[in-house]
């Protein structure tokens, strides 16, 4: 069942790939077994989001993860990743709490990835006040930029903030 999970997460089939990872933590992962338990959840997540389908949930889990991550800069992306899960809830508390996580990764993790990615989606809220400097990184220059678009399932990959993943 996992496998199977993971070949609809890989083809970008994210609906899928939710109800696969669904099917294999009920069958697999009750009572903490499962083999592929842990990464199964977050690739749950992260299916979800692609979905836009259970965002609240999806966001649930990031949090949970990110809470107990050790490393920083892990910790950071799960962060992000679930402020973009509160975001597509689009739901205007939600989305306040998606703003609010942004500008901690901003803030705590200051030159990491998930801050430019965090930066980002400030920007495309409208919400970058001048009280923040941090949010304010460098832009990408977009006229060096490669007019090609990316597949769809890389493009979303790559505008959550997962460009490793959406390199494979």
């Amino acid at each position: 069942h996992y496998r199977l999970a993971r070949i609809e997460y890989g083809r970008g089939n994210w609906e899928g790939a939710e109800r696969a990872y669904t099917d294999y933590l009920e069958r697999y992962a009750r009572g903490g077994g499962g083999k592929y338990a842990g990464a199964s959840r977050y690739e749950l997540a992260i299916a979800r989001i692609g979905a836009k389908e259970r965002t609240e949930d999806a966001a649930q889990t990031l949090g949970q993860l990110a809470k107990r991550e050790r490393r920083a800069s892990r910790r950071a992306s799960l962060t992000e990743l679930e402020a973009v899960a509160l975001e597509l809830t689009h739901e205007p508390a939600r989305v306040r709490e998606a703003i609010a996580k942004y500008r901690s990764v901003i803030d705590e993790f200051p030159l990491s990835f998930a801050a430019r990615a965090s930066a980002a989606r400030l920007r495309a809220l409208g919400d970058v006040d001048g009280s923040n400097a941090r949010a304010e990184l460098p832009r990408f220059d977009t006229l060096l930029a490669d007019p090609l678009r990316l597949p769809e399932k890389a493009q979303l990959l790559a505008d959550i903030g997962l460009h490793t993943d959406a390199e494979r």
